[in-house]
């Protein structure tokens, strides 16, 4: 007998939030975090062409071994916290990476220069951490910037396609 899924029910369920803390029998063993994790890995799962894209944008970075990711915000974050500099980042970086394996770092950025510090802060503490970056990213614009779609030098689609490659890449 084949079970069709209830679509209906099913929404009127979440809508009630009877299924907020819901987890499955077989999953408990490993809580409701772990769940839901999972949940959203298989509906946020990339299509095949994206996981190709993803797949050569590793290849091309240097993505090798294990890999901690690191986002760093300085353009318009800076609005909203301090700058921290890139000896903050590595301090936190190297007993991380240390702790899962990770042989590289890649790193997300807006920043044009903090790449380049990141390295040398490595450098300078003795790690031997690998770094991978996408080298043609936009860097160093705002996306809030209400002049951005007027700058001909910003390909908003790009900048978009970018943005979305680096958070898929960061997960």
């Amino acid at each position: 007998e084949a079970i069709f899924f209830d679509w209906e029910a099913q929404t009127l369920a979440i809508k009630a939030g009877m299924l907020r803390h819901h987890v499955p029998p077989s999953a408990r063993a490993w809580g409701a975090a772990w769940w839901r994790g999972q949940a959203l890995r298989f509906l946020m799962r990339p299509r095949d062409w994206v996981e190709k894209e993803l797949q050569m944008s590793q290849e091309r970075i240097g993505w090798r071994g294990k890999v901690l990711a690191l986002h760093v915000r300085h353009g318009d974050k800076l609005k909203e916290a301090n700058r921290l500099a890139a000896s903050d980042y590595v301090r936190a970086v190297v007993p991380m990476a240390a702790a899962v394996g990770a042989e590289t770092v890649f790193v997300s950025t807006d920043s044009p220069v903090i790449v380049d510090e990141i390295a040398d802060e490595l450098k300078r503490v003795g790690s031997n951490l690998t770094l991978a970056f996408e080298g043609d990213e936009i860097r160093g614009t705002d996306i809030t910037n209400a002049n951005l779609q007027n700058n001909l030098r910003v390909n908003v689609t790009r900048y978009t396609l970018e943005a979305v490659r680096g958070v898929l890449l960061l997960s």
